[in-house]
């Protein structure tokens, strides 16, 4: 069985910020990714290990699959205004990568056209269809119970991926334990002294 590690979902967005950095990622693709991944691990699982895969698979791709994943923003400008569009990954991207951006397309009236039924992180999307349809609060109360459940009580994560990410996100300028120790002698309370 798998160890588990009880953790924040604004932690996840921290260290998959941080961590994202230290792979190549600028600040607005880090900002994304770390949205994408934490709303992901709490709604469908699988986000930590759809990034970590990533930045296994090789060297820059983490970057330029959250680049790629951008191309969502343009098929649902597309389908608003045209009633359909579509887009083609090549090669796939892990469905972490867009998974809040297609909860972000229902509550908007843009239905994905062969969607799985229950996608979890780490499934490949290579192709997406989105198509204006009625406004759409399906699963709406399951969404807010599991944004509750994890805002009060955290989730559950894999702690081999978590100790993973923690070492990752280290590299980026300071660490969290440098940033939460508390002000002692030595260190001002301001940076302007």
């Amino acid at each position: 069985m798998t160890e588990t590690e009880r953790v924040a979902p604004r932690e996840i967005v921290d260290l998959v910020y941080r961590a994202s950095r230290v792979r190549g990622c600028d600040s607005s693709a880090a900002n994304r990714v770390a949205a994408e991944v934490a709303f992901c691990e709490t709604h469908h699982g699988g986000g930590l290990a759809a990034w970590a895969a990533l930045v296994d698979d090789a060297p820059g791709r983490l970057a330029e699959s959250v680049l790629s994943s951008c191309q969502i923003d343009l098929v649902a400008a597309l389908a608003r205004t045209e009633g359909v569009s579509r887009t083609d990954w090549n090669p796939p991207i892990p469905f972490a990568l867009v998974a809040g951006s297609v909860r972000s397309c229902a509550l908007r009236g843009l239905r994905w056209s062969a969607a799985p039924v229950e996608p979890t992180g780490t499934d490949p999307v290579s192709t997406m269809e989105l198509s204006a349809a009625e406004r759409s609060d399906s699963g709406a109360d399951w969404f807010a119970e599991r944004s509750r459940s994890a805002l009060a009580e955290g989730l559950l994560v894999d702690r081999v991926l978590w100790s993973r990410l923690d070492q990752e996100a280290a590299g980026f300028l300071l660490s969290e334990a440098v940033l939460d120790a508390p002000v002692g002698r030595g260190r001002s309370r301001s940076a302007h002294g």
